[in-house]
């Protein structure tokens, strides 16, 4: 019996030790899933989102672009102000933009004036004017571009006499009245006078040697000139009878005492007391003066 029960007790032993090489094999390592990078959809999300399409950067506007400046009168003169205008590229309304302008005469700025005028009496002929121009758009882009070399030219003479007046009756002595708005001396001449006529040179006063001349009609010119090259002129029709001086209108008021019968020194008299006693007149007796001298002139 206990020999029997060996190899039983064995065999249970054998079992029990084979016991643990029948038991089922560990299941296999779980592979890790893969790290998804931040933003990025994995696994089954991955199927199901799509990936956002990438939008190309649009082109950044531009800023505000100066074609040109554009300055009134050119040249310049002294006595005239000079404007200054923004020429945008394309054409583009400068209105909306912030401008700015910086003027100097002769590389020196003229402070206090920043606006698009600079008015006469800021510079005189042979100055040289520049101006500097900048615009800013609302986002705060700018451009900025400078003007120079504007010379002020040299302004012509005025005649101011009218000879269409109503009043006008004699050349002879008569002072050719003009101005040079640059100051300028000024000197005389007359083109195709009519016989007998001439002017003075400095003092623009015309003469008319008495005597029987050829009658009819002469196209006159009275020209004046300053220094620099700078003249007026006009066109005047003379009028001319045999025997009688000339005029510009031929009718005339037999009351009237023409300036030709009077020397300088005479009229210079007349006209300065003339001035005093207006200077005396009550307002009264200045309205019936007046009133009296347009009857004398009728």
């Amino acid at each position: 019996m206990p020999h029997r029960s060996l190899p039983l007790l064995a065999g249970l032993l054998g079992l029990a030790v084979a016991a643990p090489a029948c038991e089922s094999p560990p299941p296999p390592e779980a592979k890790p899933k893969p790290t998804a990078e931040p933003g990025m959809a994995t696994g089954e999300d991955a199927a199901r989102v799509r990936p956002a399409p990438r939008v190309a950067p649009g082109p950044v506007p531009d800023g505000p672009r100066i074609a040109d400046v554009v300055v009134e009168p050119d040249p310049p003169l002294a006595v005239e102000d000079v404007r200054a205008r923004v020429v945008l590229e394309g054409g583009g309304d400068a209105s909306a933009l912030d401008v700015d302008f910086e003027w100097s005469v002769n590389g020196r700025q003229v402070y206090g004036r920043t606006r698009d005028t600079l008015p006469a009496g800021n510079y005189r002929r042979g100055d040289v004017i520049a101006v500097k121009v900048q615009v800013a758009d609302a986002d705060g882009r700018t451009a900025a571009v400078e003007r120079g070399g504007l010379v002020v030219a040299n302004a012509s003479p005025r005649i101011l006499t009218d000879f269409a007046s109503p009043r006008f009756r004699s050349f002879d002595g008569l002072r050719i009245e003009a101005e040079d708005p640059d100051g300028d001396p000024l000197t005389y001449a007359m083109e195709s006078p009519p016989p007998g006529f001439s002017i003075e040179r400095e003092s623009g006063r015309i003469r008319v040697r008495k005597g029987k001349y050829p009658g009819g009609v002469y196209e006159t010119r009275i020209v004046v000139r300053d220094p620099h090259g700078g003249e007026a002129a006009v066109s005047v029709p003379i009028s001319m009878t045999i025997g009688e001086e000339a005029k510009v209108e031929e009718k005339t008021t037999s009351a009237e005492r023409r300036v030709s019968d009077m020397d300088d020194a005479e009229h210079e008299k007349r006209y300065a007391d003339t001035a005093e006693r207006i200077e005396k007149m009550t307002d009264e007796e200045l309205d019936r003066f007046v009133k009296e001298r347009e009857a004398a002139d009728r």
